[in-house]
């Protein structure tokens, strides 16, 4: 068996049984915000989708594994024993159970239900930067940079997650403070971009 995972029948073999799974991961990735899982996390929970949506079709009269292989199965034959009812219904159980986890993830239930069975204390919150435009979506912003000045504006737009981290504020209004005391407030016109170290912006012409 080892050696007909090798060949090239094994490895159209394991893209078709991964398939649904690979489907359903990329449904949950669209869905979810956050940094996205490396290669070999996508593969476990491909893997994982894929078991699970297996033993769904059982239920169905379907088996787990459309065919059996060896190193003389031609590719043809691999593709239709695959390709029909039994691809579709599990990358349609596949999606639909990564549409329900991603949305029990986004609304806060699932850590909510395992925080009260006590078995972790996480929640789905993905950080205080994107957690804080995502909560208070329309305020108004003020940036304190190391030099004195801070910069006043909306967020019109901003960085989801990953790196980097940038930010685009709209009317905003740069305020520093003179020698004498006096705070000066100088208009940006048009847009006013941050970048992720939040220590330099230039301003943007619309």
């Amino acid at each position: 068996m080892e050696e007909v995972l090798k060949g090239e029948t094994g490895a159209v073999f394991l893209f078709f049984y991964l398939f649904p799974g690979f489907v359903g991961t990329l449904v949950y990735d669209f869905l979810v915000e956050g940094q996205k899982p490396e290669n070999f996390e996508r593969i476990v929970a491909a893997l994982a989708l894929t078991l699970i949506a297996s033993v769904a079709l059982k239920f169905f009269g379907l088996p787990l594994l459309p065919l059996a292989i060896d190193d003389k199965v031609p590719i043809s034959t691999v593709v239709d024993g695959f390709v029909g009812r039994r691809l579709l219904f599990s990358t349609i159980i596949s999606v639909a159970l990564a549409m329900m986890v991603a949305i029990l993830n986004n609304s806060g239930a699932l850590y909510w239900m395992l925080g009260r069975l006590r078995l972790t204390y996480k929640t789905s919150a993905r950080d205080v930067w994107s957690d804080t435009f995502h909560k208070y979506r329309g305020e108004w912003v003020r940036v304190r940079f190391a030099d004195g000045r801070s910069l006043v504006g909306w967020p019109k737009f901003y960085s989801k997650s990953g790196d980097p981290r940038e930010i685009f504020l709209a009317d905003a209004t740069w305020s520093s403070q003179k020698d004498s005391g006096e705070i000066l407030e100088t208009d940006v016109t048009g847009l006013a971009y941050i970048s992720r170290t939040l220590r330099r912006s230039r301003r943007l012409s619309c």
